[in-house]
């Protein structure tokens, strides 16, 4: 998951929670992620140097405000997927450290954590001079689908309900007005993160998944079975 299968990142955070006290839905749960696996043993991720495959890196970010599987906590899940010339290059799924209470707030602090990623990968490559002038030149995208989140990146006056939040989440706003990092709008079916932070149904897995594999994998013809269910 860390290295090759980003498309079982959010299974495998949730398992992971419970890896102390098993109990025995949770080996039938993780004997499913080894069928899959199994079942798509032929995809891999795959990049490529082409005009059309920009070096410079965008991202996904979303956000699960109050989870929807394990509620102990209350705390939600953020994720995120950078892409570099076609491919995932680092992505995450993992619990927030603090409470949200609100959707604006867990997708913020989502932001706030592709941001410090962001930021990394765009100084990695410019020591490596990869794509250096482009990079220097353009803001790194961030796609999200809260517009509220989005706004409070740009909009230098801080809501009543999120005034609440720690300082450190608003440094992504500096980010943005230095011209480093930009959030785009994408609609949540298309968000390229949303399955590092919910459940999908087999076929919208499949969908969503499909969108991804467009762009990154690479799928064997001598290899053709998908056990994804």
């Amino acid at each position: 998951m860390l290295g090759t299968r980003p498309d079982i990142a959010f299974a495998v955070g949730i398992l992971s929670r419970f890896t102390a006290y098993p109990r025995t839905k949770h080996a039938k749960a993780l004997n499913r992620v080894f069928r899959y696996l199994n079942g798509t043993i032929h995809i891999g991720i795959t990049y490529s140097h082409s005009p059309s495959k920009s070096p410079i890196p965008f991202d996904y970010s979303d956000s699960d405000y109050d989870e929807t599987v394990v509620k102990e906590g209350r705390k939600s899940t953020s994720g995120y997927i950078f892409f570099v010339a076609g491919g995932p290059v680092s992505w995450s799924c993992k619990r927030q450290s603090v409470v949200a209470t609100s959707s604006i707030e867990a997708e913020y602090i989502a932001q706030y954590n592709a941001a410090r990623e962001a930021i990394w990968i765009r100084t990695f490559l410019q020591e490596l001079g990869y794509g250096f002038g482009n990079l220097t030149d353009q803001p790194t995208v961030i796609y999200t689908d809260n517009n509220g989140a989005r706004g409070l990146s740009r909009d230098p006056s801080i809501h009543s309900r999120v005034k609440h939040m720690e300082i450190k989440y608003y440094w992504q706003r500096q980010q943005v007005e230095h011209g480093f990092l930009q959030f785009n709008y994408i609609p949540s079916e298309e968000n390229g993160a949303d399955r590092f932070t919910k459940p999908k149904d087999p076929m919208l897995f499949k969908e969503f998944r499909d969108r991804l594999i467009h762009l990154t994998m690479n799928i064997s013809v001598q290899n053709p079975r998908d056990n994804s269910d």
